[in-house]
């Protein structure tokens, strides 16, 4: 009688449904098994992918998938129960199952560090979707712009030889690979991390306006990786100004500058037949004028050419606070704040632009453009002195103002 029972309580709890619905890390036994719809097996009480050479957990799906390059058939697979589970398992994002039973990328995307990303190159046409996904390569840091891939220019360009956006001079380095060439991204210790900065240019490099690192004044050459700035030129390995003879290189501008009388703006077009301009800056106190076709750089009003300068010219204010130079060929001083001939010998020849010496004046014998117009530096008695005064030239006589003037000239205004 009491045996009875004990038969039907066991054969009931033989019957008792199980239920396969266990998560992947859940707690498993035999009255709780793991899913073998998500490829879960039980290992050590603990429910494990029953292929982890193959399979990994995919936590947004709840089951085991297939990443690119690995096995995603599996026919006969069964539990040590004999449960059977399902003969293809899903493929990781962006990528199915193919006909050999291995994980493969979907159309418009490649395999990258076992993944599938989207493949269309600089250039290629591409749209965004309501997720904010594009199909441009993430690892050449492309971007979708006016519906083709390319790069964001406020912070980064196209570099051909990498074909992958890099950041620009002054840019933060976070989230691209590399800077432009002959720029780094140093790092800064935090206390207990290190942190990037932005893209600075290495040692005899320095910034373009467009964010490159380009090669200074006498810095080594070549026309690839490191060019000159845009306004010099590469000559025998070393950079120089594009204008050696009409240019001198500042280095508080870090730039050429033109002389007086020099190109300060070529217009040319580009080999795709795009018209660009080269601008150069003048030298202090001149600017970039029009003259007839050319653009060259010309002294500012109140200023006077100087040896390759600009020098204030006769009569202009000098003295406290005014840093420029009195016309120094003329030459001019400054006189009680006014830039004037030095001695009342001379006096300002507005014809030549120069200090010229009236007639009796100290000179000194073979100087030639001192005296006044009309006269030169003749001996005095004293024949062993290197000084002389100026006197008229023949056919010349003095005025009354210490000049000199033909005696032609003389019997026409009579």
């Amino acid at each position: 009688m009491m045996i009875i029972p004990k038969i039907v309580f066991f054969v009931h709890i033989f019957l008792l449904p199980l239920a396969n619905s266990a998560k992947f890390g859940e707690t498993c036994n035999k009255a709780n098994l793991c899913s073998t719809e998500g490829f879960l097996q039980c290992v050590s009480n603990v429910c494990q992918c029953v292929k982890p050479e193959s399979l990994v957990y995919d936590e947004a799906r709840g089951v085991c998938i297939a990443i690119p390059g690995d096995t995603c058939k599996f026919e006969g697979l069964e539990t040590k129960r004999g449960e059977k589970f399902p003969e293809i398992s899903e493929c990781d994002r962006n990528s199915h199952c193919g006909e050999e039973g291995i994980c493969v990328c979907n159309e418009d995307y490649i395999s990258s560090n076992r993944s599938c990303i989207p493949n269309k190159i600089f250039g290629e046409a591409c749209k965004i979707d309501e997720e904010g996904n594009h199909m441009c390569r993430p690892d050449k840091y492309f971007s979708c712009i006016d519906n083709k891939c390319g790069c964001d220019e406020a912070h980064s360009l196209y570099d051909e030889d990498r074909i992958e956006c890099v950041a620009r001079e002054g840019s933060s380095c976070v989230g691209y690979a590399n800077c432009v060439p002959n720029a780094a991204c140093p790092f800064r210790h935090t206390g207990s991390y290190y942190s990037s900065t932005l893209c600075t240019c290495q040692q005899g490099f320095s910034r373009s306006p467009e964010g490159l690192c380009l090669a200074i004044f006498g810095e080594i050459c070549d026309t690839k990786d490191k060019r000159c700035g845009h306004d010099m030129m590469c000559k025998n390995g070393r950079c120089e100004c594009k204008f050696a003879e009409r240019q001198r290189y500042d280095r508080d501008l870090n730039r050429c500058v033109s002389f007086v009388e020099s190109p300060c703006l070529i217009k040319f077009k580009t080999q795709e037949g795009v018209k660009s301009n080269i601008t150069f800056p003048c030298v202090s106190n001149a600017e970039c004028k029009q003259t007839d076709t050319l653009y060259e750089c010309r002294c500012k009003e109140g200023y006077i050419e100087g040896d390759h300068s600009c020098d204030l010219a006769y009569d202009q204010p000098c003295g406290d606070g005014i840093e420029d130079h009195c016309d120094r060929l003329a030459p001019l001083e400054c006189i009680d704040g006014t830039c004037k001939c030095s001695s009342e010998y001379l006096y300002y020849e507005v014809n030549t632009r120069k200090c010229k010496a009236l007639v009796g004046s100290p000179c000194v014998l073979g100087s030639k453009d001192f005296c006044t117009g009309g006269s030169e530096c003749k001996e005095t008695r004293n024949a062993v002195s290197k000084y002389g005064l100026c006197r008229c030239s023949q056919g010349y006589l003095t005025t009354s103002s210490r000049k000199c003037i033909h005696h032609l000239l003389i019997r026409k205004t009579v």
